[in-house]
């Protein structure tokens, strides 16, 4: 019997903000080297995935000059 394989990739991504004011994510488009778009993210699935580093609290928002956490699955 043959196995199928199964790719399972997670991304993880650092967000980091320079302004001196809040930023709101609103979307998130992942890229293979191709440009060719393998995943894409919004709405209430990123505001889930979107963590400050330290407090881990789920929100799309990057506080000023901070930086958030997104976790794509």
């Amino acid at each position: 019997m043959a196995m199928a394989a199964l790719n399972h990739v997670e991304y993880e991504i650092l967000v980091v903000s320079v302004f001196d004011e809040p930023v709101t994510l609103s979307s998130e488009t992942v890229l293979d080297a191709a440009g060719n778009e393998l995943m894409w993210i919004d709405g209430a699935a990123l505001a889930a995935g979107t963590q400050t580093l330290y407090a881990e609290a789920p929100s799309p928002i990057v506080p000023a000059s901070a930086a958030v956490s997104v976790d794509l699955t």
